[in-house]
């Protein structure tokens, strides 16, 4: 992933204002477990465009995948107040609502994403 990191960053100068290379950028860096770097990639992305719901969604994953799971879901839920059907911000809080023994809601979730895929 360091490979990626160096594109991303070349890529960035070139244009720093690219809200997709620094969400990449910080998706290569929670691959590696430097979860720091990745939040402040994410958050790059997100001054940039607001309403950018992959970095929302990926800053919830880093939260999630340190056991924050109450900062994991403000951000999922921020991803899906920009898009409600956003198929893997619904997957992320389902898992997080498992997590933290929230089974109905849970249950729920996966039934929206049913009807979704159906």
């Amino acid at each position: 992933y360091m490979e990626a990191v160096r594109a991303l960053k070349r890529a960035i100068a070139i244009n720093p204002r690219s809200e997709i290379a620094w969400n990449n950028m910080g998706i290569a860096y929670a691959k590696m477990g430097k979860l720091d770097e990745a939040k402040r990639c994410f958050n790059r992305a997100i001054e940039i465009k607001p309403d950018y719901k992959y970095a929302w969604n990926n800053l919830g994953n880093v939260y999630a995948r340190a056991e924050d799971y109450d900062t994991a879901l403000r951000y999922y839920e921020k991803a899906l107040s920009i898009d409600p059907n956003y198929r893997d911000a619904l997957i992320n809080k389902s898992y997080v609502l498992v997590k933290r023994g929230e089974y109905e809601e849970a249950a729920r979730i996966a039934q929206k994403l049913i009807s979704l895929s159906a």
